[in-house]
């Protein structure tokens, strides 16, 4: 599943009217034009009314949920989800916390639900900190959390260089963390099980000043253990002329990793008594009984990649000097026979 958060920083101005084909263009050409499955957007500015009368910005099949902007004729904020109409069914509930500035979608998965919340937080940090503690007592009872959105804050020093100095103000910190505690979020930005995209850039908002470039990572996405656990990419794309954020885009695998087709092994499996008849089946597959014992093993390693999801390359290149010393070890077995064909492999 892939999922991407992006603040447009404006889709009902004065710009927007006139050059309402434009824009549609580039937000299809920039998102809509990618796989995507779930869509957050940030700081749309499109009131009711503007959004009743063109809505339909996205094109193509969606399930929308729009939140109009606020203040006067929705000039400020203002959020959006779209779900692609392939996971319809999966949809169960959708609520808005907090009017343009956060909502949510709950997407039921076999016996799992997860909680897909779209936030954009206010720029002053005493709303900030109101902001937090307010959606903290609203949040349903789940457990399964994927966060995404403009966040207006950083946590830590390396997400911004230039402009003024840099200040993790800690009342706003302590209320983000105690919100992160009670949802049991991390910033997928610096995990390990989720790799960063071969493209992606290091910041997602950049604001040209007369003394330098600002550049902040404002936008970001978090998630709870049962996705943590599945690992993933993300990466922040190049953005567009209309907007100083750029799309974060997180791809939560089941399946694909770099392009590879995998599977998981869940450790039942390997703990299940009925193993040896799985061992015995893979056996046979390979013609067990006419080939020897090292010839059906290195078969079977050949096929063990597609068993497992490497969520780092250092897993991966531990992965690789076992296999390595696996298959020598197999090909001096088979040396061993081929010496003594009468030995037996029991």
């Amino acid at each position: 599943m892939k999922i991407v958060s992006w603040n447009v920083q404006g889709l009902g101005g004065p710009l927007y009217r006139r050059m309402r084909g434009r824009l549609r263009l580039e937000l299809k050409k920039a998102v809509v034009g990618e796989s995507i499955d779930i869509l957050l957007l940030q700081e749309h500015h499109l009131c009711k009314r503007r959004i009743d009368k063109y809505g339909s910005i996205l094109q193509g099949q969606w399930t929308t949920y729009w939140s109009p902007g606020i203040g006067t004729h929705g000039a400020q904020a203002g959020v959006c989800i779209a779900v692609n109409d392939k996971w319809k069914t999966n949809l169960i509930r959708y609520e808005e916390l907090i009017p343009g500035r956060a909502q949510y979608v709950i997407l039921a998965f076999g016996e799992e639900r997860i909680v897909f919340l779209n936030i954009y937080a206010p720029n002053s940090v005493s709303k900030r900190v109101s902001f937090c503690n307010q959606i903290a007592e609203l949040l349903p009872l789940e457990e399964n959390w994927c966060v995404g959105g403009d966040f207006n804050m950083i946590e830590r020093v390396e997400d911004r260089i230039g402009g003024s100095l840099v200040t993790v103000h800690g009342q706003e910190l302590a209320c983000w963390e105690r919100l992160c505690f009670k949802m049991q979020i991390l910033d997928v930005w610096t995990m390990d099980t989720f790799l960063r995209g071969p493209d992606s850039l290091t910041f997602t908002r950049s604001y040209r000043r007369t003394n330098g470039v600002n550049l902040s990572r404002l936008d970001r996405f978090y998630v709870s253990t049962y996705l943590r656990q599945w690992g993933g990419q993300i990466g922040i794309l190049a953005g567009t002329s209309f907007s100083d954020h750029s799309p974060v885009s997180l791809e939560v695998l089941g399946r694909k990793l770099n392009g590879q087709a995998v599977t998981r092994m869940l450790d039942s499996v390997i703990q299940d008594s009925s193993l040896k008849e799985q061992v015995n089946q893979l056996w046979n597959s390979f013609g067990g009984g006419q080939r020897t014992l090292p010839e059906c093993f290195m078969q079977i390693l050949s096929h063990t990649k597609d068993l497992f999801c490497f969520h780092s390359r250092e897993k991966y290149r531990k992965y690789v000097k076992k296999e390595k010393a696996l298959r020598y070890s197999l090909a001096s077995l088979q040396r061993l026979q081929e010496q003594n064909p009468a030995c037996s492999w029991t």
